[in-house]
């Protein structure tokens, strides 16, 4: 018996020291398990408008509507949409909204194997005013000479797009930054920039949120908070939210972002760093980003529903299309659509219509796209030398006739290469691959979802010398790759890159005052192919709180005679570790003297 009780107070440690050793390896196993599939509503809040009619009550005839969209594995299949209340906003089978009246209700979806997600629905009555009758050019009227501007209101918003639509001023060479979050809803709004009269400075939002955007021009073109940016126009860190209905070339921040001027060389316009929450509603040439794009779109994301009643509808860019006789054309890269995007013919989840030497590469598509001719889950129409690379989708594709998990028709000498389709989603990654180019375009299943986009929270980083803060990122389709970021010049270590929900975030430490550009890459699993993910952000590094002064050395003293019985300086101790478990077994040891 005493044996024994020797053996197993050894066991005892033994599983004691197992499950202190493992006990990080469990956590993170159980944390992967419980971040393995994201079943989620997009958005997760939104806002949507009920018209008023004359005698001012809200009717639900002319009521907005929207369509939620499930980023879950499989997307779509087995779903039961549900309302807290139906006399603020309906919900039909496929996830379509209805604005009834004020309020916020509650939207639930419940999918078969139990699991649920919510999307919370503020439903406001849609403005009877428009911004442009309280519009305040004062910051600009005082200081017309200056090359630089701050706004901080709706009115001064507003103000811009008076002076620029009435030609006043195109700001060529000026910028305008927003310096507060600023909220739309109390008007409806007339879109900066005309065709005639395009927006040519540059506007930066400096991360803030521009919300409650309202604008219901049905058959009107250019239609967006921006209506035409012109060439070498920028427009850059907006968290834009609302609703735009327009016809031709509508788009959540731009209607259309031009093309640069041929005969000079001089490149199109940018559209950066931008995200748009809602739903975005024309006729043809519509994105959630951009309706048409002659320039650049780059690290932009897309949630909600983009609908046009025609063709050329994307998630992000409706038309991207190249500027002929220019060695650049239109450009979508590292950018997300995270909703539905609906219409008729090219129809894609990123770009709509990508043709004339326009390119689409490291984006992603993670919602529904569905159409009749020509419809991808990247792009719909992928012609003239149009490239799409580098990019994937894990949503659903619904077609008539030439629709596939990457692109619909692929065809006249256009190129797609290292593109991806969840299997479980469809069944063919190009609808009709015609006189052009694919190579390396297969499917993955959910577990290997890959990391084709990658977009930060914020793009102007801080932190301090000695300092921690906390960057993030999102990723787009999968969250399983692992994530590395470097500082260029080496001021900041980056380090302990983790999952919360969609956000991966990690500590930022200065090292040095200065500013570099910080660059996050996904790293490839063993075995997986490349997707050549990255994203790069500005990081600023202030100095941090002035280091502690030394403690003064003790005074040297006699060296301290061994305690009886013990064995000096030359004898081993046990660490901290040694010293508890040894603890944990005598108390084990005594626990079984007791019993006898």
């Amino acid at each position: 018996m005493r044996g024994g009780g020797k053996r197993l107070n050894i066991f005892v440690l033994a599983a004691l020291i197992a499950v202190i050793s493992f006990t990080p390896f469990i956590m993170m196993r159980s944390f992967a398990a419980q971040n393995a599939s994201n079943f989620a509503v997009t958005p997760g809040e939104v806002t949507i408008f009920a018209e008023r009619a004359a005698n001012v009550n809200v009717t639900s005839a002319d009521a907005q509507t929207m369509r939620l969209t499930v980023t879950s594995i499989p997307t779509g299949k087995g779903l039961t949409w549900t309302t807290s209340d139906k006399s603020i906003v309906q919900v039909t089978d496929s996830g379509d909204i209805t604005a009834a009246s004020s309020g916020e209700a509650n939207i639930t979806v419940t999918h078969t194997d139990g699991r649920q997600a919510a999307c919370k629905v503020k439903v406001v009555a849609a403005p009877t005013e428009n911004w442009a009758a309280s519009a305040d050019t004062k910051w600009y009227d005082d200081n017309k000479t200056s090359s630089a501007f701050t706004i901080t209101t709706a009115a001064q918003l507003a103000g811009l797009a008076k002076l620029v639509n009435a030609g006043s001023e195109d700001f060529s060479d000026k910028t305008i930054t927003l310096s507060n979050d600023i909220d739309l809803s109390a008007g409806e709004w007339t879109a900066i920039g005309t065709y005639a009269q395009p927006f040519k400075g540059t506007f930066n939002g400096g991360g803030h949120a521009i919300t409650g955007l309202y604008i219901n021009e049905a058959g009107a073109e250019d239609q967006g908070l921006f209506g035409q940016i012109g060439s070498m126009g920028a427009v850059k860190g907006i968290r834009l939210s609302g609703c735009v209905t327009g016809g031709d070339f509508v788009g959540g921040v731009a209607g259309q972002n031009s093309r640069g001027v041929q005969d000079l060389n001089i490149n199109g316009s940018t559209v950066t760093n931008c995200t748009m929450t809602g739903s975005v509603n024309g006729t043809s040439g519509v994105g959630g980003a951009a309706g048409v794009n002659f320039g650049a779109v780059t690290n932009c994301a897309a949630t909600g529903s983009v609908t046009g009643t025609d063709g050329s509808v994307g998630g992000v860019a409706g038309k991207n299309m190249g500027v002929v006789g220019v060695n650049n054309g239109g450009v979508v890269s590292n950018s997300a659509m995270t909703g539905s995007v609906n219409g008729k013919s090219s129809v894609g989840g990123v770009a709509g219509f990508n043709h004339g030497g326009g390119t689409v590469t490291n984006s992603a598509m993670t919602g529904g796209v569905n159409g009749t001719s020509n419809v991808g889950g990247v792009a719909g129409y992928n012609m003239n030398g149009g490239t799409v690379s580098n990019s994937a989708m894990t949503g659903s594709v619904n077609g008539t006739s030439n629709f596939g998990g990457v692109a619909g028709y692929n065809m006249d000498v256009a190129t797609v290469t290292n593109c991806g389709w969840l299997a479980d989603a469809h069944t063919i990654g190009i609808g009709n691959d015609e006189n052009s180019q694919s190579t390396d375009v297969t499917s993955f299943d959910a577990a290997g979802t890959p990391v084709t986009t990658i977009l930060f929270d914020d793009y102007e980083l801080k932190a301090a010398v000695n300092t921690s803060s906390e960057m993030a990122v999102r990723t787009y389709p999968g969250a399983s790759a692992a994530l590395k970021a470097v500082a260029s010049p080496d001021i900041a270590k980056i380090e302990n890159f983790a999952i919360s929900g969609d956000v991966t975030a990690a500590r930022v430490t200065g090292l040095a005052i200065g500013s570099a550009d910080v660059t996050v890459s996904a790293l490839a699993a063993a075995g997986a192919r490349d997707y050549k993910a990255k994203v790069q952000a500005h990081l600023t590094v202030l100095p941090g709180p002035p280091k502690p002064e030394p403690e003064p050395e003790p005074e040297p003293g006699p060296d301290p005679k061994p305690a009886p019985g013990g064995s000096g300086s030359s004898g081993c101790s046990a660490g901290a570790g040694g010293i508890a478990m040894l603890a944990v077994a005598a108390a084990a040891m005594r626990g079984r003297k007791t019993k006898r």
